[in-house]
């Protein structure tokens, strides 16, 4: 609760609820979506219908970057996570 009552001093706001942390993170991933290749437990923020969308992008993104997807990497689309 200090640390709370200390935020609120600090920044004028309190500390982000567990579901705006959520919503944070969401909308980081959907504008970066590369971590979805690396990070599995990212995935479980989005629906099947988004994750459709979004892992192709992360795909493509990784590729980019990495110049290939991890060696043991299967889509979590085609798997049908």
């Amino acid at each position: 609760m200090k640390q709370e009552f200390t935020n609120r001093v600090k920044y004028d706001s309190w500390p982000p609820t567990e579901e705006e942390r959520r919503e944070s993170r969401r909308k980081f991933i959907s504008k970066y979506p590369a971590s979805l290749i690396d990070v599995p437990e990212n995935r479980k923020l989005f629906s099947r219908e988004e994750l459709e969308r979004l892992i192709p992008l992360a795909e493509k993104a990784w590729i980019e970057s990495e110049g290939k997807l991890p060696k043991r990497y299967v889509s979590p689309v085609e798997k049908g996570e």
